[in-house]
């Protein structure tokens, strides 16, 4: 009996110094990957029980993920789904199969196959719905809603997110609450809401500040540094963009470092600074080893625009829209359709200009929300139209005032032709009365 009990004490020992080592393991991955990835190593190597390493293998996939290693976090996670279907049996183990599911889907995802990441995150649900793990199902719910964001499907991604914080706030579990407030604050932005937008990511940041959660709040930030403009806080952009910089150094995440090199770009984008701009684009690319996003190669082509070089820029436009989709991107595929007809437009090249605008205009009209596509059109026309005011030197502006005028839409057209007519209109009138008060 007291060796019974002796074998019990040293097992449950055994454990509980693993559990704390786990939980050292992902303190470490939130804040310095390079000991994660020590310490998941050395576990690794000194663990026997094979649930506990299949545990370790998890978190060594995520410290890929964050590390921007794609590939072997591919090779480590599959390895570890593997692993389970020889234990299969053990309950335990189920559970764990639906979390490895979770984090391929985030591999997936991070890599841009939404497909395979839905698809993974949707067995992790099932799985996670069978043992009664309604956390489990929150989880995998949130992270195909932050996808569907992605794709622009906000009603679908409400709903999911909306269903996934009523359960995380039953189980009080503030980490995945802030995300999940990150998470719906970005969908009332998209859906023209800024006000409750910021409201939901301050409630976001200050969980995660409290959290001490630094990957939380980079992530945040990105989303932060979005709405700013939109809620007269655009003086503090450049701040939140050297915070999100400061914070993935002190983590060593590649992943969240490219995120913020991303967004810096596109601030400088914005304020018409391509030097700038550009600056951030080759700091990403530095450390990228995925292919380019279609986002930041419109970035690259917006700012070598601006910086007047319109062969390299419509070069980049040309290999931007032959590479992805019209369904998978719409909204980017609309936009550098657009900058393309300006650029064919200011060439001399009318009919070209035309069609990429219809076309262009033809893309944004399919999406659902159809105030978003109408929103994006405005900006995006008026925010080229600037670009072109401030960037382009004299020489190439002062033959396009009628080339401008040509490519624009009928009702555009129509704009301009009746304001000129009620100009004149009311230049005669006044002639006429200042004529009869003469006479």
């Amino acid at each position: 009996m007291i060796k019974l009990l002796l074998i019990l004490f040293i097992t449950t020992l055994l454990y509980s110094n693993f559990d704390d080592d786990l939980k050292r393991l992902y303190k470490h991955l939130y804040s310095d990957l390079d000991k994660a990835y020590t310490l998941s190593d050395s576990l690794f190597k000194h663990e026997t029980n094979m649930i506990n390493k299949i545990k370790i293998m998890k978190a060594q996939g995520l410290v890929l993920y964050y590390q921007g290693d794609l590939e072997h976090g591919f090779d480590i996670i599959n390895n570890a789904i593997d692993k389970t279907i020889d234990i299969e049996n053990n309950p335990d183990v189920v559970s764990l199969k639906g979390e490895l599911l979770n984090v391929k889907g985030i591999l997936y995802e991070e890599s841009g196959d939404y497909t395979n990441a839905i698809n993974s995150y949707n067995k992790s649900a099932i799985i996670a719905d069978e043992i009664g793990d309604s956390l489990g199902v929150a989880i995998a719910y949130s992270n195909i809603g932050d996808i569907l964001i992605n794709r622009e499907e906000y009603e679908e991604a409400m709903e999911l997110l909306s269903k996934s914080y009523r359960i995380f706030d039953s189980f009080r579990d503030s980490t995945r609450i802030a995300s999940c407030l990150h998470s719906l604050g970005n969908c009332f932005y998209s859906i023209n809401e800024p006000e409750k937008s910021y409201e939901y990511f301050l409630k976001a940041e200050t969980i995660y500040q409290n959290k001490g959660d630094n990957d939380g709040l980079i992530s945040l930030y990105s989303s932060i540094i979005s709405i700013l403009d939109k809620v007269d806080r655009s003086a503090e952009i450049a701040n939140y963009i050297m915070k999100s910089i400061a914070l993935s150094k002190k983590m060593k995440s590649i992943t969240n470092l490219k995120y913020s090199y991303f967004f810096a770009s596109n601030y400088y984008i914005q304020k018409l600074e391509p030097d700038s701009s550009l600056k951030y684009l080759y700091k990403f690319n530095e450390i990228n080893k995925e292919e380019i996003p279609m986002d930041m190669r419109l970035n690259f082509a917006k700012a070598l625009f601006l910086k007047n070089n319109l062969s390299e820029s419509y070069n980049e436009l040309k290999i931007l829209t032959s590479n992805i989709g019209i369904k998978q991107y719409p909204s980017i595929y609309s936009r550098a359709l657009l900058l393309r007809s300006r650029i064919e437009a200011i060439n001399g090249d009318l009919v070209s200009s035309e069609k990429s605008e219809r076309l262009s205009l033809s893309i944004l009209d399919s999406l659902k929300n159809e105030f978003l596509s109408k929103k994006i059109y405005d900006l995006e026309k008026r925010y080229i139209l600037l670009q072109d005011e401030r960037a382009m030197g004299d020489s190439i502006r002062e033959n396009h005032l009628f080339r401008s005028f040509k490519v624009m839409s009928k009702d555009h057209k129509f704009y301009i032709i009746s304001i000129t007519l009620l100009t004149i209109i009311s230049f005669l009138v006044t002639l006429a009365i200042y004529k009869n008060r003469k006479i």
